[in-house]
């Protein structure tokens, strides 16, 4: 008995010294599990925001996509409204200087009446006043001889009484004559004054007449040339 008790022991404490050492090994391989649970984690969490960026990315670039072809859109609206304004503008334009041809060819027309109805009637009143000019040098002749055969025959008188009053008799018959042909020269030019002044007046009515027309046919000042158009662009930016 005093012999087996030091083995007992002796097994006892060889298998406390091989638990001890079992236990040491056991715990880093515990400790190494710990560590590499960490490493799983990020690599994941870094997987998931790489993901989430190009997602960003690819949503911001279909919206930059959409946008520059709403603003192509915009743009090409823009040009066609305006090529729509500027070629109403060129056919009122085209239409207006038509319009101002044709009133200056009716002008030019009516101007041309005016002046040949003009030029008829100053013929007509010069050819007057010469007529009434010849008429009166004829009338003042024709006193004039009278005269000088009426005093020619008065100075063949002896008689002083009669000679005088044969003196006074040639000279009161031309001044009768005078004046009647100088009443006559004013009357025919004023007929012929007259004639000139109604037919200048009827022509100058005529074409202020014609003129009315030609006014109210003209096409008014054309304001659509003048384009303002507006654009609103989209500026909106959007942070991810």
């Amino acid at each position: 008995m005093k012999r087996t008790l030091p083995i007992i022991l002796s097994s006892i404490a060889l298998l406390s010294s091989t638990t001890f050492a079992f236990a040491d090994t056991t715990t880093p391989t515990t400790t190494d599990t710990t560590t590499v649970a960490p490493t799983t984690t990020s690599t994941t969490t870094t997987t998931t925001l790489s993901q989430k960026r190009a997602a960003a990315k690819a949503k911001a670039d279909a919206a930059k996509q959409a946008y520059q072809q709403k603003l192509a859109a915009t743009k090409q609206a823009y040009q066609q409204k305006l090529a729509a304004i500027k070629a109403k503008a060129d056919a009122a334009k085209q239409a207006r200087q038509e319009k101002l041809a044709a009133t200056k060819a009716q002008r030019a027309q009516a101007l041309q009446a005016k002046l040949t109805i003009n030029a008829s009637a100053v013929e007509t009143r010069d050819n007057a006043l010469i007529s009434a000019i010849q008429n009166y040098s004829a009338s003042i002749v024709s006193a004039l001889q009278t005269r000088l055969s009426d005093q020619k025959a008065a100075l063949t008188l002896t008689d002083t009484k009669a000679r005088a009053q044969a003196w006074k008799d040639s000279w009161n018959k031309f001044r009768t004559a005078e004046k009647a042909a100088n009443q006559k020269l004013n009357a025919d030019r004023k007929a012929a004054n007259d004639a000139w002044n109604n037919a200048v007046k009827a022509s100058n009515d005529q074409f202020k007449k014609d003129m009315q027309v030609n006014a109210e046919a003209t096409v008014p000042s054309d304001t659509t040339n003048t384009v303002s158009p507006t654009t609103t662009i989209d500026t909106t930016t959007t942070t991810k």
